[in-house]
């Protein structure tokens, strides 16, 4: 999580296929970031990570449906009625955030749900059914 708050976004500079044939549907990209201006380095074998996030219009389709002002902000927090184990929570806690910043930022909306985003969530469920799942 402190790494996404802290990242950054970088410009793709190319996308070039590696392989010489991908007709069995696998694929290995070599993707260039420009880092120019960023305060960013690159060494050899470090490691990066890519952070989706969700568009505009999908978000403000999701509020709509909801009946979500995206100014309302939040905090997210562990649920005091929780006495499960706690996993390391993939949402920022202990501050303030708005519901536009978590619908596009912390919740995909593309992706289906793994157990491991189920288990992290129960504890900010506010039912006991749900905390129980």
């Amino acid at each position: 999580m402190r790494n996404y708050l802290s990242s950054k976004p970088l410009a793709v500079k190319e996308i070039r296929e590696l392989r010489q044939q991908t007709t069995e549907g696998g694929s290995t990209l070599e993707v260039i970031f420009d880092l120019k201006g960023t305060g960013l380095t690159y060494i050899t074998a470090a490691n990066s990570a890519i952070y989706a996030t969700n568009t505009a219009e999908d978000v403000e389709k999701f509020a709509k449906m909801f009946s979500l002002n995206l100014d309302t902000t939040f905090v997210f927090s562990k649920n005091a009625e929780f006495n499960g184990k706690m996993p390391k929570m993939p949402f920022p806690t202990g501050s303030s955030i708005s519901f536009r910043e978590a619908l596009t930022k912390h919740i995909d909306f593309t992706a289906p749900i793994s157990k491991k985003m189920l288990t992290a969530m129960a504890p900010l469920c506010e039912a006991k059914e749900d905390r129980e799942l």
